[in-house]
């Protein structure tokens, strides 16, 4: 498997804003993160709570939910199913 659950400790620095899980992939450095919205710039455009955000494989790479579950439903559906996919973001 290409991708790794990262630890807490790496979710340090304002880019990590509200971070509660994350993977990054081991061959592209790619990360997949679930973050809550509140407090962030997006909160402005959704009245989700929470959101996922994946590299851009089309033009939408965040994702909104209205539970955490949901959105990691989504993380791990995306991991299954982008095995290598390219680091931009």
């Amino acid at each position: 498997m290409s991708w790794t659950s990262l630890d807490e400790a790496a979710f340090s620095g304002h880019e990590y804003t509200n971070v509660t899980q994350g993977w990054r992939n081991n061959e592209t450095d790619a990360e997949v993160t679930i973050f809550r919205v509140e407090g962030t710039g997006l909160a402005d455009v959704t009245d989700k709570d929470w959101a996922v955000q994946h590299p851009r494989v089309d033009d939408d790479n965040t994702h909104f939910f209205a539970s955490e579950e949901a959105a990691e439903e989504f993380a791990e559906s995306y991991i299954e199913d982008h095995p290598a996919p390219e680091p931009s973001y």
